[in-house]
């Protein structure tokens, strides 16, 4: 066997053959062979590949919004942030994706930078105001503050009018009783009561009113507009978002609150709530969603750094 003498040591030829081979060895696999070579990100094991990328942040690279570096890692915020909302069921329906796209982007071809971004919109508006998931249903609202609520832009007449104040409390208690006994009963349909509700002059927000002012409403997410900005009452919305189960609610009292402070002036109305659709969300305030996205497996690599 041949050696090599090197500052009087002996160096088996044949070792720094195998050594030389292994080395090459490697540095092929990691420059041919390597599988994530190509890979700009993964989340959840999902390897999205320079190609991928490409494709979703195209739309946005040819008008020149940023750079493939700057757009790419702008797509792995925006896909960790939708699968943090999947996993915690606060998606946004696809209506109010479609009616947010058709606002925002009405003359755009529909693209996947777009939709990405869209979602991301939704998805923080959900998270700033609370109202986490999906709930459905009707809010019955049975108004005797037409002689109590004012503003700055209207004052009611005969304002703090106790008589009248209590003729309109006693009328609105009387009708959430009725609709109360008939919606458990069964007697009537939530469609119809609602209707009925919206149609009595006696319960409209303004006095002698002419019912075109209910606050009784069915709520959902759809048309881009959440369930809670339909409810509009505080009172009701606090409600809701405590529920975990579906059904009729007892008859609740409901508060009319200052404007400008949200305190609490003075009873206003009573309200009954049937749920027909309950969130499953397992966020219980707007800080706990960043800690979700913090927690999902997902790594950035980079543009062609891999």
């Amino acid at each position: 066997m041949k050696k090599l003498t090197i500052k009087n040591k002996s160096v088996d030829t044949s070792l720094v053959v195998i050594f030389v081979i292994i080395i090459l060895a490697a540095a092929a696999y990691f420059i041919f062979y390597n599988p994530n070579k190509d890979v700009v990100f993964e989340i959840n094991g999902k390897k999205y590949t320079q190609s991928q990328v490409d494709s979703i942040i195209s739309y946005a690279y040819n008008r020149h919004f940023g750079t493939k570096e700057a757009l790419s890692q702008d797509a792995y915020n925006y896909l960790r942030t939708e699968t943090a909302a999947k996993q915690l069921d606060i998606m946004p329906s696809p209506q109010a994706l479609n009616s947010y796209l058709k606002a925002n982007y009405p003359s755009a071809p529909l693209n996947q930078w777009n939709v990405l971004v869209s979602n991301d919109r939704l998805i923080d508006n959900s998270i700033i105001n609370n109202t986490f998931g999906e709930y459905a249903g009707y809010s019955y609202v049975f108004w005797f503050g037409q002689h109590i609520a004012y503003g700055p832009l209207y004052t009611p007449p005969d304002l703090g009018n106790k008589t009248l104040i209590a003729q309109n409390q006693s009328y609105a208690s009387s009708q959430a009783s009725t609709y109360y006994k008939e919606l458990k009963d069964g007697t009537i349909s939530p469609a119809q009561a609602l209707t009925n509700i919206q149609s009595d002059a006696n319960l409209d927000l303004y006095p002698n009113g002419s019912a075109s002012s209910s606050p009784s409403t069915y709520f959902s997410n759809s048309g881009g507009v959440s369930w809670a900005d339909k409810v509009s009452y505080l009172d009701i919305i606090n409600y809701i978002k405590s529920q975990h189960t579906l059904g009729l609610s007892t008859i609740k009292t409901g508060y009319i609150r200052d404007a400008s402070t949200g305190t609490v002036k003075s009873p206003g109305f009573y309200y009954i709530v049937l749920l027909q659709k309950v969130s499953n969300s397992k966020l219980q305030s707007p800080n706990d969603f960043q800690s979700y996205v913090d927690s999902i497996n997902a790594k950035y690599y980079g543009w062609g750094s891999v």
